[in-house]
């Protein structure tokens, strides 16, 4: 006799308000943040451990996920990297959040808002517009750019800081080769090490 055995999938829940994160904390198998840096993924975490707390769980039962961008560059001057600042801008615009905690004060439009916003032409082009003024020092923050090595480093800080997991979204056309590059030069590494 065949038993079927039924599991529940895991939730993951893609929190971005300290609400959320901390009800994810308190209720979720996972946290999946949109927009981040190295320098406000612990800040955002302590929502998730406030919730963990709440619930008397324990932060290790929770699979904590970084979102990281990722561009594989040749070199300093690897014109990638310049096509890629809108897009990693107009993430910023619509995860206000995290754009404030990287240092830019000024106004962001209130039609940006992702649970207000209508996507239309005319917004489209506005999102360009302003993503346009967000300079790269601030944009590059939020995705891991560079050599190999330099990836690998972004990575493992987000390791130490309790990600166990990693979503990652390669910027710009990628090849079958980006692709066994990343395997071969920075997931197969970082397995070794």
């Amino acid at each position: 006799m065949n038993e079927k055995i039924t599991t529940t999938p895991p939730i993951y829940v893609g929190a971005s308000g300290p609400q959320t994160r901390e009800m994810t904390g308190e209720l979720a198998d996972g946290w999946v943040p949109y927009v981040h840096s190295l320098s406000n993924y612990e800040k955002l975490l302590k929502d998730i451990k406030k919730g963990v707390e709440t619930s008397r769980r324990k932060i290790s039962d929770l699979d904590l996920v970084a979102n990281i961008p990722v561009l594989i560059t040749q070199d300093e001057n690897d014109s990638r990297k310049k096509k890629i600042g809108r897009s990693l801008a107009i993430r910023l615009l619509l995860e206000r959040n995290t754009l404030r905690d990287l240092g830019w004060n000024e106004e962001i439009p209130n039609e940006f808002s992702q649970s207000d916003m209508i996507v239309n032409e005319s917004i489209s082009k506005k999102l360009e517009q302003e993503a346009d003024k967000i300079p790269s020092e601030i944009t590059e923050q939020i995705a891991a750019i560079g050599k190999p090595s330099e990836i690998i480093e972004v990575l493992e800080n987000y390791k130490k800081m309790g990600a166990k997991n990693f979503l990652i979204k390669f910027l710009g056309p990628i090849t079958t080769d980006d692709l066994k590059k990343f395997n071969s030069e920075i997931i197969q590494i970082m397995k070794n090490a």
